[in-house]
């Protein structure tokens, strides 16, 4: 049967993947805000990137769930969320009020935090409530 291990594997895996589809779902509605963020960077075609963002995130998040090539999903997105937050949750040169540079640099925080998760269930694998974990 699965260990309390697995248990607790599946519903880490669930939590992490929960912001993936959160994330996703304000793509595919594109976000204005989202969407000012990729248009400030001159990014090319900022409606088919966001939307091709929402369905690498909602892809990711599945194979976290179910656990399939969990450790792949798992380094692809702690990349993925490696460059979004390099790239649009700079803190350090945030400028506004100190109130919002402090949420903007927990924001940050919490990614790296995220990040960590990612890298665990990389390292470990999904456990046995999984269907396909290499």
């Amino acid at each position: 049967m699965f260990g309390a291990a697995d248990i607790a594997l599946f519903f880490a895996r669930l939590l992490i993947a929960i912001m993936f589809v959160v994330s996703a779902l304000d793509k595919f509605r594109l976000d204005p805000v989202e969407m000012g963020q990729i248009s400030s960077l001159h990014l090319p075609a900022p409606a088919a990137l966001e939307r091709v963002t929402g369905v690498f995130e909602m892809i990711g998040a599945t194979a976290l769930i179910l656990g399939v090539y969990a450790r792949v999903a798992a380094v692809v997105l702690a990349l993925f969320v490696t460059f979004v937050s390099l790239m649009f949750v700079r803190f350090w040169s945030f400028k506004g009020p100190d109130d919002a540079r402090v949420m903007v640099r927990n924001l940050f925080v919490g990614n790296v935090a995220v990040i960590g998760g990612l890298l665990y269930v990389a390292a470990v694998g999904a456990g046995s409530l999984a269907f396909v974990d290499l």
